[in-house]
């Protein structure tokens, strides 16, 4: 039997609070972006019973850097 993962994806629009002092997204906030699609995925395709039964931990998380992010800029974040 063969599995296919199932993609979750968000898209998100870069504000202020997520730049640094050379005003792109700050590394840390991209590491807390991955924590919160993470969750997100989670909480949208387990159901109540899953939910009350078992807890998702974070086994691994890769980012790839295709260019900075800036101001107003839309992000798509995938699991």
């Amino acid at each position: 039997m063969s599995l296919t993962p199932e993609i979750f994806q968000q898209t998100i629009k870069v504000s202020e609070a997520d730049l640094d002092e050379l005003q792109h997204v700050n590394n840390v906030r991209y590491v807390q972006w991955m924590e919160d699609v993470a969750k997100a995925h989670w909480n949208a395709r387990a159901g109540d019973e899953i939910r009350e039964n078992y807890f998702w931990v974070v086994i691994r998380h890769e980012i790839d850097y295709k260019g900075q992010a800036f101001l107003d800029d839309e992000l798509l974040l995938q699991t």
